[in-house]
């Protein structure tokens, strides 16, 4: 038995699936609507079973760490309870909540006790017929290691990221006006007729903490030029990877494109990368070159799946006894 928390329309599909192929049982939000990211939604029936237990009772499965699935996480992990994590795909992504145009279906991540998948998962024959069907429809292509590059392309982690482990962040009750904190406008919400939305900033704090560490550090160690890509660059990522020394992100799903392109990259230990990157900044003048990169392409692909096998519990009976 499996619970389920559900906070919006768009990823609330993928988690009714999958723990209704289960047989679990899902709890829903007092408020159905959409909410500021990070208002937490909360769920009656779980309150309820929070004060009868003092906790969730059977293993969780959320989508995101918004929306107070962030807090469905940390409990779990202070209480040794299993929970079973859905997100936007590592390989065939770009998506979201849309098909993919060749699938003619919508594709997730699904991680058990973790936010990626940080290692290289042993596959079975029928998981190796799934990858292999996968990349007969789409080949994957790995190109061969560059090692002539010039800069280094740093990738911060998301605002929401940087909050959910911690990275100095300021919380997005206040905003920032010239070195001041204020008290942040919020989101009311009502019924979807009278709705009413109060002015909100465009764009939470952003306070660059890790950025400028990652910098920090890396000039230690390394005269190359640095590039720090937002989210908001006018170039396109491959502009940005063009004749790149390597990578280095938290836990940017980006670093998986680079990889493949043959960039090498360093990252943080909650990163679907950790098997191909180096964790060690020290060592950004000799990157790790590993040769299984095609291993751990097909163990990423075996962990993601179409609503369609997430429905027909293709996904549960994978990652129920992992």
């Amino acid at each position: 038995m499996i619970e389920g928390f559900l906070t919006r329309p768009s990823t609330d599909l993928p988690v009714r699936f999958f723990v209704e192929s289960a047989g679990g049982y899902l709890h829903k939000p007092l408020e159905e609507g959409e909410v500021d990211k990070f208002i937490s939604k909360k769920w009656p029936t779980f309150i309820k079973e929070r004060k009868r237990h003092g906790w969730a009772v059977n293993p969780c499965v959320v989508f995101g760490i918004l929306r107070g699935t962030d807090t469905i996480i940390r409990g779990c992990e202070k209480r040794g309870l299993d929970y079973y994590y859905l997100d936007h795909c590592y390989i065939y992504k770009g998506y979201k909540h849309s098909n993919h145009p060749h699938f003619n279906d919508r594709i997730y991540r699904i991680c058990k006790n973790e936010q990626s998948l940080t290692k290289i998962d042993t596959l079975d024959e029928e998981d190796r017929k799934r990858v292999e069907w996968y990349k007969s429809q789409i080949p994957v292509p790995i190109s061969d290691w560059k090692k002539d590059g010039k800069h280094i392309l740093v990738i911060p982690p998301s605002l929401y990221m940087k909050r959910f482990y911690n990275m100095n962040v300021i919380l997005p009750e206040f905003s920032s006006s010239k070195d001041k904190r204020t008290p942040r406008k919020t989101i009311l919400t009502g019924k979807e007729s009278d709705r009413i939305f109060v002015d909100i900033e465009a764009n939470y704090d952003n306070d660059e903490f890790w950025e400028k560490d990652i910098v920090t550090e890396l000039k230690k160690h390394t005269d190359r030029e640095i590039r720090v890509r937002y989210k908001d660059s006018p170039n396109t990522f491959e502009q940005d990877l063009e004749n790149a020394w390597a990578v280095v992100s938290s836990q940017s799903t980006g670093a998986i494109d680079a990889i493949l392109k043959g960039i090498p990259s360093f990252c943080e230990s909650t990163s679907a990368t950790l098997p191909m990157s180096l964790t060690d900044l020290s060592k950004i003048e000799t990157p790790f070159y590993p040769d299984n990169r095609q291993e751990w392409v097909d163990s990423l692909i075996a962990n993601q799946y179409t609503l369609k096998e997430i429905r027909t519990g293709v996904a549960w009976r994978r990652l129920q006894n992992k």
